[in-house]
């Protein structure tokens, strides 16, 4: 119950975020996934791909739309996803300094070695935890 609260409390946060700011790619992609617990994938997935096309730059975009393909047990859509995320790091305009940026790489690397560990790909997962504890050390604990 105090999850449904919460999610409940987050869609509405969210819904007012976006009628202020409806081409605010970040507000849109914490939209697309407050949808997206609320039990309402489809819809989700619509805003997900809006706040994905009004700023393709945004790392977390991508990564939350590979969570939600995850959670669907889409996992090689999530992969494409996580990858998307890579090729955004550098490019991303709301991540400002370079160890951010590693950090943010070593996450992305962690959520596709999970990724592929539950598609059964031993080694590419082992290569991808690798790189993301190199990258944010963080993560260990």
């Amino acid at each position: 119950m105090l999850t449904q609260n919460k999610n409940s409390e987050a869609l509405q946060a969210a819904t007012n975020a976006v009628k202020e700011a409806p081409n605010y790619s970040p507000g849109l992609a914490i939209y697309a996934y407050s949808l997206f617990l609320s039990g309402k994938p489809a819809e989700a997935s619509t805003y997900m791909d809006r706040a994905i096309k009004t700023n393709p730059r945004i790392t977390l975009n991508y990564v939350l739309a590979g969570d939600m393909s995850r959670r669907l047990k889409k996992y090689n859509e999530a992969l494409e996803f996580y990858n998307s995320a890579l090729s955004a790091v550098d490019q991303d305009n709301t991540i400002f300094d370079q160890k951010e940026r590693e950090l943010a790489k070593g996450v992305v690397y962690f959520k596709l070695a999970n990724t592929y560990s539950l598609l059964g790909d031993k080694k590419s997962s082992g290569e991808n935890l690798k790189t993301a504890l190199q990258l944010n050390p963080g993560l260990k604990k």
